[in-house]
């Protein structure tokens, strides 16, 4: 089931910006595991919104880079991990791979 994940720049109290208008940054968040993420780019100045969609339980990493677009500088990066609990709460196993058909040689 997708989550919904906001992101929001906000500058501390002695940041130059914190008095003055954000400039018009952008965020790119990034799956780093077996989930997609959507949309690939925000702009966290209006509060950013990206849909997640794990495909599997588990521990997932993303990672959040904010860039000025202007000069191309990246201002942040940071990585978040989201554990993903399944849906029934029976415990999961690992279940074993399929066998492979014996290859014959003639």
């Amino acid at each position: 089931m997708p989550a919904r994940i906001a992101l929001e720049v906000v500058p501390g109290p002695g940041h130059p910006w914190s008095t003055a208008p954000l400039p018009p940054l952008t965020a790119r968040a990034t799956s780093l595991g077996h989930a997609e993420i959507h949309p690939a780019h925000g702009v966290p100045t209006d509060g950013a919104e990206f849909r997640f969609t794990p495909h599997r339980p588990g521990s997932h990493r993303l990672r959040f880079t904010v860039e000025d677009p202007a000069t191309g500088t990246v201002l942040q990066q940071v990585e978040a991990e989201i554990d993903v609990v399944p849906s029934d709460p029976a415990p999961h196993r690992p279940t074993a791979p399929a066998p492979r058909p014996s290859a014959r040689r003639a």
